[in-house]
């Protein structure tokens, strides 16, 4: 009995295999050039990265708010006074070693 399950059940996965594993050619420049749909333009970037959006006013504290509930409030507090230590002039930046050196 079991050898007849083993037997069903290898033959089912080998001509479930044999089905959806099939090798595909890539398509060729003609192809590419007579499906601009699909394709572009060829020598072209591609369509969908010709689009570009406004971005939202509130897309900084959008990003903060889901930093908070995803990792926390501290480490999103960190990165919050990354960003904005990045915005400060260089000469106005104080680190902590500085602090602790005086």
């Amino acid at each position: 009995m079991n050898k007849n399950l083993l037997i069903a059940g290898s033959l089912l996965v080998m001509t479930s295999c044999g089905r959806y594993s099939k090798v595909l050619d890539l398509p060729t420049k003609e192809e590419y050039s007579e499906n601009k749909r699909i394709y572009g333009e060829m020598g072209q970037p591609a369509h969908q990265s010709k689009n570009t959006y406004p971005t939202a006013p509130d897309a900084a504290e959008k990003s903060v708010k889901i930093k908070e509930i995803l990792f926390g409030k501290a480490v999103a507090n960190s990165t919050e006074s990354i960003s904005s230590q990045s915005i400060a002039p260089v000469a106005a930046t104080v680190t902590p070693t500085d602090t602790a050196k005086k």
